[in-house]
């Protein structure tokens, strides 16, 4: 009942690509497009609060720990190919500041960004051909990762990791996803990373069969949720696998819910 602009700079003139809700304030709301927009009263007015023109925000982030920080972040050029840029706010988003980008190769492609959940400063950052971390709340960041000869071992710098996500009840314990190419190109396997050194270094903790891609993934306590792009969602104890040994061969994991 409340038509948004219609014009270049509006909320309303291009597609949507992801928003961020205030973690006490559920009517303070962010959106990113080809800008960023902000609503105070659950979605009845908008405030253009950065424009980038040509340049497509991806994502937006409030940090649990201090609602002050915001981190987005853009993946699209609409003129040029350009790699993604890294934008931070420490005042709510009333100013905000490019603060990284990405030069390392043209396929550089930021996925989301994970806050520790026990640390306002320290942030975590992944994608394709990136996995970086800030101390500072996302003022600077430097790129992490180690190669091993092995390679159901660890990750690389330019690793292209599908999710990431801290284990609450062990702040140093993080675990990982990605498609890895060290098997069979006609039978593709999701490869579950765990690294005990807070990001540091990885090891292959479980692999999961038969399937394509990792949406997105989150914990319980114990159980780490997977969602992929076959509409499947596996649920994995990992305290369980963790009790047996890491995994670095072939497991199946049956999905808990397939919503085919």
């Amino acid at each position: 009942d409340n038509p948004l602009y219609n014009d270049q700079s509006s909320l309303g003139s291009t597609r949507l690509m992801g928003f961020a809700v205030h973690p006490q304030n559920a009517t303070d709301i962010y959106v990113v497009y080809r800008g960023l927009s902000r609503t105070k009263d659950a979605g009845m007015s908008w405030e253009v609060v950065y424009n980038l023109g040509d340049m497509m925000f991806e994502g937006i982030r409030y940090n649990p720990l201090d609602t002050q920080n915001l981190i987005a972040y853009t993946n699209e050029d609409m003129k040029v190919n350009k790699n993604s840029k890294v934008y931070v706010s420490t005042n709510m988003g009333m100013d905000w500041s490019r603060v990284y980008g990405f030069y390392a190769s043209s396929s550089t492609i930021v996925k989301d960004v994970v806050f520790h959940p026990a640390d306002k400063n320290k942030i975590m950052l992944y994608g394709d051909g990136i996995y970086a971390s800030s101390t500072d709340q996302g003022h600077t960041w430097r790129t992490i990762g180690e190669e091993h000869l092995n390679p159901d071992m660890g990750i690389i710098p330019s690793a292209s990791l599908d999710g990431l996500v801290y284990d609450k009840r062990s702040p140093n314990v993080l675990y990982g996803s990605d498609l890895t190419t060290t098997y069979e190109a006609d039978s593709p396997k999701i490869r579950l990373l765990r690294s005990v050194d807070g990001g540091l270094s990885w090891n292959t903790f479980y692999v999961i069969d038969n399937t394509i891609l990792v949406k997105s993934m989150s914990m319980c306590d114990n159980l780490l949720a997977i969602v992929t792009a076959q509409n499947e969602i596996y649920l994995l104890d990992v305290d369980e696998v963790a009790s047996i040994s890491p995994v670095t061969g072939d497991a199946v994991l049956t999905p808990y819910y397939d919503l085919q």
